[in-house]
């Protein structure tokens, strides 16, 4: 909490803090709305569900038996789609996939297959910190 009352209000606030004393909630919702307001908003489409069935049958990653992993696969769907999209038009910037799943998506060094090579073929990256992808896209790395 304090790490991000630092980066927040741009200020190093010393370990040891009352977390109500740092008065959070307001700045992260602005935070939060200012994030949102920038994204462009995917809808997930008829194709989007029938590729994440085929991935759940399948048991490909981000699937996993026993568990309901039809919304992470219909956001992989999406993605893979928007990407290659993308890239059929030649766009040629950066596209990044960010998520702090790791049990389901593998570790960004690591992905889990065929995540590994459904990433390559669209030419992406895979994050686990949303800093890392804005410092990608900003072209700060």
């Amino acid at each position: 909490m304090v790490n991000s009352a630092n980066i927040i209000f741009d200020f190093n606030h010393d370990f040891g803090q009352i977390i109500k004393a740092l008065n959070l909630p307001e700045p992260l919702g602005n935070l939060s709305k200012s994030l949102l307001d920038k994204c462009e908003k995917i809808a997930i489409d008829d194709s989007h569900y029938v590729e994440a069935m085929k991935r759940i049958n399948k048991c490909d990653a981000p699937a996993q038996r026993g568990k309901d992993s039809a919304k992470d696969c219909q956001i992989f769907a999406a993605f893979l789609d928007i990407g290659k999209q993308l890239r059929n038009k030649n766009f040629q910037k950066n596209i990044c996939f960010i998520t702090t799943n790791f049990q389901d998506y593998g570790k960004p060094n690591a992905p889990k297959s065929p995540i590994d090579q459904e990433l390559v073929s669209i030419n992406a990256k895979y994050l686990n910190k949303l800093e890392w992808g804005l410092a990608i896209i900003e072209g700060r790395v």
